[in-house]
């Protein structure tokens, strides 16, 4: 497994909470086996991201009733997390902190929306870094690909930090796309390995989805490893 041994120093650090709604967990119209157990790690390491100034956001599915995406249209999934529903709100115990930024995602009628990098944000500090592009780019991948560009001239790292719901399809569809956008040499994507869950129509589902991130670049850490200090956010060092 791609694990980070050492303590890695970071000039800027972002935590991506996928899809941690009520549809998905126990009690939804599609929830994930433990999805709530994902809750207290995401919230630990958001403490821990927000204190030092870095950047958090929340992704979440917003689907109009009418797209294809659900079995009742001809599409693959039950109905879930239908736009201003309460199954699409976020998990009441989830941690969302005024600058924290909400980014919505499979809004059309025919988009799948499973990658939290195509969300549209919606508000938070995220927000003010695309602010001048049109509504519609102001993506989670846009404001990434922003702040590396920032790292990178600083000659600092930057963190991707990335856990939620569900481990083989949104968590991994994000990590996939989070790393083709971003520089390897000067950006760590990571998967939070205990703040994850997997739906596993397929019994190895989740396992296969985790080796696909590893061998695609991730890497991958425990809510403890990095509040041991496996991370270190440090906005003033410069990389020789």
């Amino acid at each position: 497994m791609n694990t980070l041994k050492a303590p890695q120093v970071y000039g800027e650090v972002i935590l991506g909470n996928i899809d941690v709604q009520n549809d998905f967990c126990p009690g939804g119209t599609l929830a994930v086996k433990d999805g709530d157990k994902v809750v207290g790690p995401l919230n630990a390491v958001g403490e821990f991201v927000a204190e030092h100034d870095g950047f958090v956001f929340n992704t979440g599915d917003f689907h109009d009733p009418r797209t294809a995406h659900f079995d009742t249209n001809g599409g693959p999934w039950p109905v879930h997390c239908v736009e201003y529903r309460a199954g699409a709100a976020f998990h009441e115990d989830l941690t969302i902190r005024p600058n924290d930024s909400v980014a919505y995602k499979g809004t059309s009628l025919v988009d799948d929306g499973y990658s939290g990098a195509e969300a549209v944000i919606q508000r938070g500090r995220l927000e003010s870094i695309v602010s001048d592009l049109p509504a519609s780019e102001r993506t989670i991948g846009a404001a990434i690909e922003r702040i590396e560009q920032v790292t990178e001239q600083r000659k600092q790292r930057l963190a991707v930090l990335i856990g939620g719901l569900a481990t083989d399809y949104c968590v991994k569809a994000t990590v996939l796309d989070v790393l083709a956008i971003t520089n390897r040499e000067t950006t760590d994507v990571i998967v939070l390995r205990d703040a994850i869950r997997a739906v596993n129509i397929n019994e190895t589902d989740g396992e296969d989805a985790i080796n696909a991130m590893l061998e695609a670049g991730a890497l991958a850490m425990t809510t403890e490893e990095i509040l041991a200090g496996g991370i270190v956010i440090d906005h003033t060092r410069l990389e020789r």
